[in-house]
């Protein structure tokens, strides 16, 4: 099942009115997501190279699920050196190379990392999914009255809405995915 489907299954719709706006929806929050997790979950890229500086033990790169890393250093001649595939671990889900043992030396943007990653629609975890549909059907729910944080009643009663950025549960499913840098 798309999510797209999960998202019309989540809101109870069964015809195609309103799947246009529920896909813009869907790719806002996904966007929304990758941007907030500081690491792409939802888009998928083939033979992707990044260029970090040299000196440092660790290299965060841009997207999570990656394989077919492939790690070259650039010397100020422009020649390329394949670094040992046994010198350094991949952290898959995170999106991490890590070197065994010290720093990988180099200057300013001599490092470049080429790498397969990302998920992709139906290969995210379950649970980040589902918390990216929720706030995709609250943002669809929420969309005439945007800005609107309470509305008063006659009886005098008040009902007031999450105005975060995230509503609290979806949150606390994408902190458990979250990339923090320092």
């Amino acid at each position: 099942m798309t999510m797209l489907a999960d998202l019309k299954l989540y809101l109870s719709i069964t015809d195609s009115a309103f799947d246009s706006l529920l896909t813009m929806i869907l790719e806002a929050e996904k966007v929304k997501a990758d941007d907030y997790l500081g690491i792409k979950y939802f888009d998928v890229v083939v033979g992707r190279t990044e260029k970090f500086d040299g000196n440092r033990k660790i290299f965060g790169l841009g997207h999570a699920n990656v394989g077919s890393v492939s790690v070259s250093v650039i010397a100020s001649d422009d020649a390329e050196e394949i670094v040992d595939s046994t010198t350094y671990v991949i952290g898959t889900e995170r999106g991490l190379v890590k070197m065994r043992r010290g720093e990988l030396e180099g200057g300013k943007d001599s490092i470049e990392i080429t790498y397969d990653g990302g998920y992709g629609e139906g290969a995210v975890p379950k649970d980040m999914e589902f918390a990216v549909v929720k706030q995709a059907s609250y943002e669809f729910r929420r969309r005439k009255d945007a800005g609107l944080t309470a509305v008063g009643f006659p009886d005098g009663t008040v009902s007031k809405f999450d105005t975060g950025i995230w509503l609290a549960d979806v949150e606390k499913i994408l902190n458990k995915y979250r990339r923090i840098t320092l």
